[in-house]
């Protein structure tokens, strides 16, 4: 995989974390690395790097990715990652290139810059405050669609997320790499569930107190029940980020001919569907890890989207759909509940650490704490394990 690196670093000078390109900036650099004049260009929301959507006339020579629209994302990596991740970019670009989109859901597909590579380290300077970053820039091909958490979420639509979550699993799951750094990244990332152990240095963060309580349980369960049986589950190449932002959808105007149905009650149920699943985006925290911490990423993110209507019951619609295209073991199913927790515990406890040393005022940032996420993980913690695990069965028996 070929990179391109910058020039020269910046001798001496503090590099800034946060990427920040203005629109004229991007503009620029896409000119200069690609060839390509955008048409609209504007920035999209994000975390801790910075992505634009660019829209640009048709080059003169045929590229990789799709060009019928001549729509892109250009993605610019923070600087902690640029410098220490490359390698597991790296990797995200092959698994990137690998994947097809023959289910009716589309995925990013990278595309070369004016070099022949794929990413490129480059140098910024901004004025008038002298900012400096050196950061990883990578263009993929933009995936249309409304993300999910635009779209009332209906239990027949959760069974479709479901199901779409889980053959990307499958296929990624398929890959067999080696994916050394993708593997590394799961012991040293604590955005990963392998290393959520870690997240518990910042819990003393939360303003809280309750809240921080409720996280030191979550994570201290985690660790005793879950992290030691982790060899006994199966392991992969994982999303790790599959939440309802990353997650595309389309109104459901050809029911019967998106995708082979293989029973009647899946027939059903995706034929009453508002909306299905056409894309899955942001492959940026992949890592190798064990498969059902995916799926406890994506629940918990289901179960925010219906915080206060009958959350616990929508997850359940959510693991039928994913039953009906995998199978978790006995172990993964018990597993579940505290990796779920886990997971938003993770999510609120970091985000607020971010939100505290950036200063960022930034409602992307915040999203689950504002949408509720500390009262569901409390309702979830609340409710006894093996009456959620009974409710999440019975769904599935009675959908798949």
């Amino acid at each position: 995989m070929t990179m391109n690196n910058a020039d020269n670093c910046f001798d001496g000078a503090e590099l800034v974390n946060k990427p920040f390109l203005s629109n004229k900036m991007a503009s620029e650099l896409l000119v200069r690395l690609y060839g390509l004049e955008a048409k609209c260009l504007r920035e999209l929301p994000s975390y801790c790097d910075q992505n634009f959507y660019a829209r640009a006339p048709a080059a003169g020579e045929k590229r990789d990715g799709p060009r019928a629209d001549s729509e892109f994302v250009l993605k610019v990596i923070s600087g902690d990652d640029s410098l220490g991740q490359a390698g597991s970019y790296g990797e995200i670009v092959t698994v990137l290139l690998s994947l097809r989109g023959d289910d009716g859901v589309a995925y990013p597909l990278p595309v070369t810059n004016l070099h022949g590579g794929y990413l490129s380290l480059q140098r910024f300077h901004r004025e008038p405050d002298g900012a400096r970053g050196l950061f990883l820039v990578l263009l993929l091909s933009y995936v249309p669609g409304t993300i999910l958490s635009e779209v009332k979420l209906s239990n027949e639509v959760l069974y479709g997320v479901g199901r779409a979550v889980a053959r990307l699993n499958k296929k990624l799951l398929d890959l067999k790499g080696p994916f050394e750094h993708l593997k590394e990244r799961a012991e040293t990332n604590m955005w990963c569930l392998t290393s959520v152990a870690d997240v518990e240095q910042y819990i003393d963060g939360v303003p809280d107190t309750d809240h921080r309580l409720l996280a030191k349980s979550v994570l201290d369960r985690f660790v005793r029940d879950v992290k030691p049986i982790e060899n006994t589950m199966q392991k992969g190449l994982i999303h790790v980020d599959m939440n309802r932002a990353n997650i595309l959808v389309a109104p459901n105007r050809e029911p019967t001919n998106r995708e082979h149905c293989s029973n009647d009650v899946t027939r059903t149920i995706r034929q009453s569907a508002s909306h299905v699943v056409t894309g899955i985006i942001d492959f940026n925290d992949m890592a190798c890890e064990c498969l059902v911490y995916d799926v406890a990423g994506s629940l918990a993110d289901m179960m925010v989207g219906k915080r206060g209507q009958q959350p616990l019951v929508a997850g359940g619609y959510f693991l039928a759909g994913y039953s009906s295209v995998i199978q978790l073991t006995r172990t993964e199913r018990q597993s579940l509940y505290v990796a779920t927790a886990a997971r938003l515990a993770q999510l609120l406890v970091l985000s607020q650490e971010y939100f505290r040393r950036s200063g960022y005022s930034d409602e992307y940032i915040m999203r689950i704490e504002r949408a509720g996420g500390w009262q569901l993980l409390k309702e979830l913690w609340d409710t006894p394990q093996r009456k959620v695990e009974a409710l999440w069965e019975e769904l599935t028996l009675n959908n798949s």
